[in-house]
């Protein structure tokens, strides 16, 4: 109809568009490929495609997260010192901080910023309030907090999916002298899934397990159900396993569907490692009823507990002076994305083993470092690739990394006290009768070196892959449901996260070759639009009547918790609702009881299921008072008095005055009325002399007196 109107050109329906959020101003933020990938093949990883990435961005523009979640971080500890952690780090309510006293009465004293439920030794494990992470092989805990909540847009170092929630550290993992390792006692983390829940934990993650053909552990399903408002996002396992198989994975593998366990739980999502390219993760673990979804989980730049000290990344030349290449070159990109270095197995001869070696950096020990470098190998029966650690010129233990697979590989190794002069040396043999095409080419060599606490720096990252990196992804986008949507139930935020993946071929549940259930990769964005279909809108009266009232009208405002824009119904004395505004006015209101009932409705379509509501009476007005009658005028003065005097009485009289109600006499102190116009005076003594007041009276009050004397008797 519009369109025909004269005048008018052109006519559509309004509609709603968003900001677009801006990428943070983090300087590593271009290589978190997790949160957006264009394709840049972080880590030298080829291919990559662009958009295979969890929709940060998108996401973003509706919310970055809010400081009232929090997430529980059950790991081998935190550095709450890091400069990208520090202002994330929850602060117990229930504590203060250094009184030496158990404040909150849960048997650990000052546990202001969580807790530590592994003790310095596994073994014989001590509580205590320090989840600080302070070994030499840790780093675990630091590095999956900066994937969930990194504090976004400081300027340092990367950004977290939830850039400003909470996070609670929960040491469950910690050093185990019998078994010469780090390890995650059961117990420990029963305690801490009970901590977290306690303690007003919305989500937690758990990147930790082990595979097991057993059914599991009651006592922590016992623990996951009893906190049934957390949601826990755990790691599938970085074994290639098929889940679903006899060997399982927990505790990731509970499930109400498959556990068969009594008291299963739902309050579980198991993730597994995708890829730049959107494909499984080599290593991932997978599992069509006992893994839910799939998120990046490969080349994860994140928070760590080390100091760089050594970074080449070979564009063009060698950065550093004091490489020793024994005919090692500059490569161009190609077999790499970038440049890098390659052995020139042109010149090669058979049997021969050509070293590299980088340049040598001072580090003070006793520490650990840890070498990262991106490789691409091409090999044959006989080639022999190995990398090592060299220290004051001594090479350490090798590493042989025939394994053709592309990607970032690490070697970590421990430096003696004093300071030391540390390399690193790769090295390819070249074997009988093998192409001379043969070889490997190598890019992006970093070396970090462990810190002790409270000493990171703003170079404090690391590269680390495993469906540990891949959970706290999916856990940062349940921590940023949780900020939208208050309200949503841990059950609400598992099915927004798994109804809207985007479908990935491999992971499809029917067909795909590596299926788990939801069939597809984390998408944040989506996930917001599901939660926001699945909670509605929570409604409150600001303000309005209450009472007892004779106003015959009443304006109610009233507004909603939703974090998307709604509008409202209204409707009064349960009649049927009808679109409102803010504030509403209603009139005409006959005198009794009345009631206000108001909803809001999402963008989604969804009611507020119970609708705000307020009653109050409008009272009939009060009668008008009888009419008052004007006051009467008090009597005139009283004339015509007489009177007659006897030896012990006397007889007074007046004329009759107009409109009095009768008359006051007083002689002496005594008073006395009179209803007619004389009066009789008795037991006067003969010889004293009286005076009379004489008054008229009526409702106004008596008139004038008039004074008389009474003579002796004569």
């Amino acid at each position: 109809e519009l369109r025909g109107t004269p005048g008018v050109a052109d006519v559509s329906r309004d509609g709603f568009s968003v900001l677009h959020a801006p990428a943070p101003n983090d300087p590593l933020f271009g290589q978190l490929w997790g949160l957006e990938n264009k394709g840049l093949n972080i880590g030298g990883v080829s291919p990559s495609t662009a958009g295979t990435d969890i929709s940060a961005l998108d996401a973003w523009s509706k919310t970055v997260g809010d400081e009232s979640v929090i997430v529980a971080d059950l790991d081998d500890g935190i550095r709450p010192d890091h400069p990208d952690l520090k202002n994330r780090i929850w602060t117990n309510p229930a504590e203060t901080a250094g009184d030496g006293i158990d404040n909150d009465s849960n048997g650990i004293v000052d546990d202001v910023i969580g807790a530590d439920f592994a003790g310095a030794d596994v073994d014989a494990i001590v509580f205590d309030n320090d989840p600080t992470d302070d070994l030499f092989d840790g780093g675990h805990g630091t590095h999956t907090a900066g994937t969930i909540a990194a504090q976004g847009d400081n300027g340092v170092g990367i950004t977290g999916v939830a850039q400003k929630v909470t996070i609670m550290p929960l040491r469950v993992c910690g050093w185990s002298p019998a078994n010469n390792g780090v390890l995650c006692r059961r117990s420990s983390q029963i305690a801490a899934i009970n901590y977290a829940g306690e303690n007003g934990a919305k989500v937690a993650n758990m990147s930790l397990g082990g595979l097991s053909s057993g059914t599991g552990d009651p006592a922590v399903v016992a623990a996951f159900a009893a906190n049934p408002e957390v949601l826990f996002v755990i790691s599938a396992g970085n074994d290639a396993n098929d889940n679903d198989s006899a060997t399982t994975t927990f505790p990731c593998a509970y499930d109400p569907s498959t556990s068969g366990q009594p008291g299963a739980v739902d309050n579980i999502v198991c993730v597994a490692a995708s890829n730049q390219s959107d494909a499984r993760a080599s290593f991932s673990s997978w599992g069509k009823t006992k893994v839910d979804i799939a998120a990046p989980g490969t080349e994860i730049l994140s928070t760590y507990v080390t100091n760089e000290k050594f970074d080449e990344d070979y564009q063009g030349a060698f950065t550093f002076s004091g490489w020793i290449n024994d005919n090692w070159k500059l490569a161009s990109a190609a077999p790499l994305v970038t440049p890098g270095i390659t052995n020139d197995t042109q010149t090669q001869a058979d049997g021969v083993t050509r070293v590299t070696r980088t340049p040598q950096v001072t580090v003070n020990g006793p520490t650990s470092c840890t070498v990262t470098f991106f490789r691409k190998l091409t090999s044959s029966a006989g080639d022999l690739f190995q990398y090592r650690a060299v220290v004051n010129g001594v090479p350490q233990t090798a590493v042989t990394g025939n394994n053709q697979n592309p990607g970032i590989f690490s070697l970590s190794f421990d430096v003696p006290a004093g300071a030391q002069q540390v390399a690193t040396a790769f090295s390819f043999q070249k074997g009988a009768g093998t192409p001379a095409s043969n070889g490997v080419w190598i890019d992006n060599t970093r070396l970090h070196c462990y810190v002790p606490p409270g000493q990171e720096t703003g170079t404090s990252y690391e590269y680390l892959q495993g469906t540990s990196m891949a959970a706290p992804h999916v856990t940062g986008a349940a921590a940023l449901l949780a900020a939208y949507e208050p309200s949503a139930t841990s059950m609400q935020l598992k099915q927004a996260l798994l109804t809207s993946v985007d479908p990935v071929a491999q992971f499809n549940p029917a067909t795909g070759a590596f299926p788990i259930s939801s069939g597809g990769r984390l998408n944040a964005d989506k996930a917001l639009t599901a939660v926001d279909a699945l909670v509605a809108p929570g409604t409150s009266i600001t303000s309005g009547p209450s009472g007892s009232t004779t106003d015959t009208s009443a304006s109610f405002s009233f507004n909603s918790d939703s974090a998307t824009p709604v509008t409202f119904e209204c409707r009064l004395d349960g009649g049927g609702f009808a679109p409102c505004t803010s504030p509403s006015t209603v009139s005409g209101l006959a005198v009794g009881d009345h009631s206000f009932e108001v909803r809001a409705k999402d963008q989604a379509g969804t009611f507020d299921a119970t609708p705000a509501s307020a009653a109050w009476t409008v009272a009939a007005p009060p009668q008008a008072p009888p009419p008052v009658e004007p006051p009467a005028v008090a009597p005139a003065k009283v004339s015509g008095v007489k009177v007659k005097r006897k030896k012990t009485s006397a007889v007074v009289s007046w004329q009759s005055v107009s409109g009095a109600t009768s008359y006051r006499i007083r002689i002496g102190t005594s008073t006395k009325t009179s209803a007619g116009t004389s009066m009789k005076l008795k037991k006067l003594k003969p010889g004293k002399k009286y005076t009379v007041t004489i008054a008229a009276v009526n409702a106004s009050g008596p008139g004038p007196a008039v004074k008389v004397k009474i003579k002796k008797f004569r």
